[in-house]
């Protein structure tokens, strides 16, 4: 059975109101899978419970929690304390990031181990959608917490994706290092064939290049072939978290060879590989928190989307152990970048959206008169009513608005998600300032 399981937030002020069958406006309609709260303490997570029952949440595997903005506070807040009511009371201890694997392995020992220092571990993330105060906030949250629990009980923070050559090779060494200090020489002669330079020169043979490259990486595994005798559970984890950026060098690879007929080249089938690892490898007791965009969570592929999404590789693994969360807002503005092709992207570009048209599940759900919205998808779904209904037919879309910023972005099916939260204004996140 693949019933489709919903989730989110909202306040303390509930408000439920039941559907009369008589009475068949769109807005009437939509109440009646609406919960709604006045409350703003985005913060304070105490209205999770209020809304939700917590049983919801047993047995998930993995508890999805969008944002249809990288650069909204509001979502960052929103999610942010969703995110800690689960650590606190449902015992999450993995928290993925849709950031760069190999990248997100500093901050993981940063709230791990407390190496690092905090005014740079989220400045040299590769992600500029991540250099956040409001992300900061969280990682600096993460490591209180660790510092108060035993090895086993402490939270890992970790990414999915695969980004940049250069800090893939980097974490290779650092696994070496660690793990296999004699080979570090050798380690570095195999690497040198990754630069940048030396994969261009030889692009004029695209398969010889492959080839050649999946002999070193084939190379690397043949020296990391034994693990070395680690009492420690945790470092048995280490060794295995940093082992797998050799892995990450084939996925790698995959954008450059398009003649693989594995091809795994797009970025959310590669997601999904490194996802289901983590979560299959059981590093923690308890769901796994993925924090991602909007577009990436949800299980049913968008038109304009020419590759399979995230969500629809973890729903056809997970079944109804995968619990997805879109959130979206109503209006106001948010930082972005207006071009990819600016050499040094500018996130301090503050941009007003505008109101959503009839188009948008926004405005029918502005016509609640509500602070913090509660959809249950997954319940409406189920009705007729609602299927049947122009709100199902006209009101399906939500912003999608990814790192560019072009409009209102592309539209996002609102129908593929458990459950929505709406919350009514957005305000712009903080950049961190650069040299701190």
């Amino acid at each position: 059975m693949k019933a489709i399981l919903g989730f989110t937030l909202i306040g303390t002020l509930l408000l439920s109101c039941n559907y009369d069958p008589h009475k068949q406006t769109d807005t009437d309609l939509l109440r009646s899978y609406c919960t709604i709260s006045t409350d703003t303490a985005y913060s304070n997570g105490e209205w999770v419970w209020k809304l939700i029952p917590d049983s919801v949440f047993d047995n998930k595997q993995i508890i999805a929690c969008g944002q249809s903005t990288h650069g909204s506070r509001e979502n960052f807040l929103i999610q942010t304390s969703i995110f800690k009511k689960l650590v606190q009371e449902k015992g999450v201890r993995v928290f993925v990031l849709e950031a760069a694997y190999s990248d997100i392995l500093e901050v993981n020992d940063y709230v791990t181990t407390g190496v690092g220092i905090k005014d740079s571990i989220a400045t040299n993330l590769t992600f500029d959608i991540w250099k956040k105060e409001e992300m900061l906030e969280l990682i600096e949250w993460v490591r209180e917490f660790n510092l108060t629990r035993t090895e086993d009980d402490k939270i890992l923070f970790l990414g999915c994706s695969v980004q940049e050559v250069d800090i893939t090779i980097d974490a290779v060494k650092t696994f070496f290092g660690m793990f296999y200090p004699e080979d570090k020489n050798q380690v570095e002669q195999i690497l040198v064939s990754f630069n940048k330079d030396s994969v261009l020169k030889n692009m004029s043979n695209p398969d010889e290049t492959v080839r050649l490259l999946k002999s070193k990486i084939d190379e690397l595994r043949l020296l990391a072939t034994t693990m070395p005798e680690l009492p420690d559970s945790n470092e048995r984890i280490g060794y295995l978290l940093y082992k797998r950026s050799i892995d990450l060098l084939d996925q790698i690879l995959a954008s450059i060879d398009q003649s693989r007929s594995e091809r795994r080249g797009d970025g959310d089938s590669i997601m999904a590989v490194n996802l289901k690892w983590i979560v299959d490898n059981h590093f923690r007791q308890g769901p796994v928190f993925l924090w991602a965009h909007n577009m990436h969570i949800t299980f049913e592929e968008p038109d304009y989307s020419k590759e399979k999404l995230l969500g629809m590789y973890l729903y056809e693994a997970y079944g109804d152990d995968y619990y997805s969360i879109g959130i979206d807002f109503i209006s106001g503005s948010i930082r972005t970048q207006t071009t990819y092709h600016d050499s040094t992207p500018d996130l301090t570009k503050v941009i007003p959206v505008a109101e959503s048209d009839s188009a948008y599940l926004n405005y029918y759900i502005s016509n609640l008169n509500g602070g913090l919205v509660l959809f249950r998808y997954d319940q409406a779904r189920k009705d007729s009513l609602f299927l049947n209904s122009t709100l199902f037919w006209n009101g399906h879309k939500i912003h999608n608005l990814g790192v560019v910023f072009g409009g209102n972005g592309l539209n996002l099916n609102a129908h593929y998600f458990n459950s929505i939260i709406f919350y009514p204004h957005a305000t712009p996140t903080r950049q961190i300032e650069k040299g701190r």
